[in-house]
């Protein structure tokens, strides 16, 4: 049986029940004990099928990006993601969660390197999105339809990304200061032409560590040892894991917004990006609080979209976009 097959069958079996399909991941970011479509390879083996030429790998949505990673490695590629959770989910668990990376800075968004997907839906069934081409500019891009929205509108089965070589050299710095003392520390690094893999920083506005991590050739990693000093070996701790918000804020409101998330947010100082760890229940009034800055955040935990306080064109829009795509309400949950 294909996962498509499969899919059919629980969808004829969540309609007659009148109970949806809730997709979670491998490491169940989606904690509903709702009869669950797992994205993980339940009814196949998990394929991934690098196409090192053209900078492109296509795989299952059941694979997890480490073992994605580890396909890849003998090419001198990668897939430059990393949760602050330390969570290795599975890559249809990520992209259609909408989660992003630490490395975000330095290679751009993750959902920015699909180019293709193969995508189930109640309505329409299996169909392909996109093209396994870097560049492609026809028609609607419509793989951002499914990249994010939790399963609600289909759940993903396969996607094509472009893939990043393997930086030669990789070099870590970390200082501890006061945040006040921060805006010195970026002056030195943020300058013209160099964009580091990441510039992060966490802690209280007494005790803030800032850490910056370069990708890229040797003899530049020499030459900013020379000039910043002293490289470090300690590895950046994992947040804790369990509920948590991510997105990303304006860069004039950084500041306030490192003194007001407190100790365990991670913040990218040279995107805004951000990932929150909050209390249980609390999603919601975090992500009201990113929005009021001008600031946009999603749960890593759950099934909704968390359309609360989004004007009402945009909620109708995906009113009817689910009506199209899913019209039994047999996927997912989301805010109306």
């Amino acid at each position: 049986m294909t996962s498509t097959e499969a899919l059919e069958d629980l969808a004829r079996e969540a309609s007659a029940r009148r109970r949806p399909l809730l997709a979670r991941g491998n490491q169940r970011r989606s904690a509903s004990d709702l009869h669950d479509v797992i994205w993980r390879s339940i009814w196949e083996e998990p394929q991934v099928e690098p196409m090192a030429e053209d900078l492109l790998v296509t795989a299952s949505a059941g694979v997890t990006i480490t073992h994605l990673n580890a396909v890849l490695q003998p090419y001198g590629q990668w897939i430059p993601y990393q949760s602050p959770d330390g969570i290795d989910d599975t890559l249809g668990a990520v992209l259609g969660m909408g989660l992003d990376s630490i490395w975000r800075a330095g290679y751009g968004s993750l959902p920015d390197r699909v180019v293709a997907l193969k995508v189930w839906t109640p309505a329409l069934g299996t169909f392909d999105l996109g093209a396994k081409v870097v560049k492609n500019v026809a028609g609607f891009n419509l793989l951002r339809l499914f990249l994010g929205s939790r399963a609600t509108f289909g759940i993903v089965l396969e996607a094509t990304l472009k893939v990043s070589p393997i930086p030669r050299a990789q070099a870590r710095w970390v200082w501890t200061q006061t945040l006040d003392q921060t805006p010195q520390t970026l002056e030195r690094l943020l300058r013209p032409g160099k964009s580091w893999a990441y510039v992060l920083g966490q802690g209280t506005p007494e005790n803030y560590a800032v850490w910056a991590e370069w990708h890229g050739y040797p003899a530049m990693v020499e030459q900013l040892a020379h000039s910043l000093g002293p490289m470090t070996t300690t590895d950046l701790t994992p947040n804790a894991v369990g509920p948590a918000i991510t997105g990303a804020i304006p860069r004039s409101h950084l500041p306030q917004w490192a003194r007001e998330a407190g100790t365990r947010m991670l913040l990218e100082w040279q995107t805004g990006w951000f990932w929150l760890p909050v209390d249980d229940g609390q999603e919601d009034a975090w992500i009201a609080k990113v929005r009021a800055l001008g600031g946009i955040a999603v749960a890593t935990h759950g099934d909704r979209m968390h359309m609360k306080g989004v004007d009402a064109s945009t909620s109708a829009l995906v009113s009817r976009l689910k009506a199209q795509l899913d019209p039994q309400g047999i996927l997912g949950a989301w805010d109306e």
